[in-house]
């Protein structure tokens, strides 16, 4: 068979060629752009102030975060003034820590209830019988980037975010007073898969069940006034009886305990128990079973339920 030879070597000369002149062109470029004076390094930014939008997504895969490993430095997520679309904002400034002396020092909790109040949250009150309406966030704390830390600052800030499991991981608002606002408890739903497995799910996507709130269990109660505190409490979070009414959803008030044998989530009726501390969890479902949820259901008020 005959060989024909190839056409590589002109193509490659002339690629060789154009190469050697953009090379040219480049020193040329830059022997000619000289600029007279000193270099001066831009001044390392402070500690972040609360209202700093939290500008990256602390469950991307571009940022890393915590790592459970002892003595391990803070992350340090890039925060800055904004009007417009953020992840989380910073709600208070305190001592540096590095995260496992946050869990000792009491650092870690304050940032949950500097979280609660920024939002709005009502205050979880201690005592049977009371009851703590259900919000979707996540808290953490942030700490100075190597170069602040070169500088010498030594600061750990708690940011709070929607959940990766909400309603969306972004919004183009502050989260100041969120609670307040109909629209914005949205963004705090905790969905779940369904009434049994109890696993948080983006609300967005098909599921079966939305948790309005939680209280102790009465370990001597029949499970009736629950039933009754938790249609209440469904409405209060609807902002109407109607999807209820309409019998479009229902609720149900699944006891919980986690087994201390097993390690295992127990729930339902087995969840009760005379000896170990249980919670009641109200739960908004569909009424018929072969319907799922597709979106939050807090301040839907009359509007149609997202059923799928």
């Amino acid at each position: 068979m005959e060989t024909r030879p190839g056409r590589i070597g002109p193509w490659l000369g002339g690629a060789i060629l154009l190469g050697l002149v953009a090379l040219l062109l480049v020193v040329a470029a830059i022997r000619g752009t000289v600029v007279a004076g000193q270099p001066v390094a831009a001044p390392v930014p402070g500690p972040p102030e609360p209202g700093d939008c939290l500008l990256e997504d602390p469950f991307g895969g571009d940022v890393d975060g915590y790592v459970l490993l002892d003595g391990v430095m803070l992350p340090a997520w890039r925060t800055g003034r904004c009007d417009g679309v953020r992840f989380g904002e910073v709600v208070s400034i305190g001592a540096g820590v590095d995260l496992d002396a946050s869990f000792q020092d009491g650092s870690w909790d304050r940032c949950w209830d500097d979280a609660a109040g920024y939002l709005g949250l009502p205050g979880r009150q201690a005592g049977a019988g009371h009851r703590s309406p259900e919000a979707n966030v996540m808290a953490a704390l942030i700490g100075p980037d190597p170069r602040q830390q070169a500088a010498g600052q030594d600061w750990a800030a708690c940011v709070v975010q929607p959940a990766p499991t909400g309603s969306g991981s972004t919004v183009e608002h502050s989260l100041r007073d969120a609670w307040s606002r109909a629209d914005d408890r949205r963004l705090f739903a905790l969905c779940l898969t369904d009434t049994r497995s109890l696993q948080a799910v983006d609300c967005r996507e098909r599921h079966g069940a939305e948790q309005i709130s939680s209280w102790s269990g009465d370990p001597a109660g029949s499970g009736a006034p629950d039933v009754d505190a938790c249609r209440q409490e469904a409405i209060g979070a609807l902002g109407s009886p109607r999807p209820l009414d309409r019998g479009e959803l229902t609720t149900v008030a699944q006891p919980t305990r986690w087994s201390d044998a097993s390690g295992r989530q127990i729930t339902g009726p087995d969840a009760v128990s005379a000896t170990q501390p249980y919670v009641v969890i109200c739960l908004l479902v569909p009424a018929d079973p072969a319907r799922a949820l597709v979106g939050p259901l807090r301040a839907l008020g009359d509007a149609p339920v997202p059923l799928g």
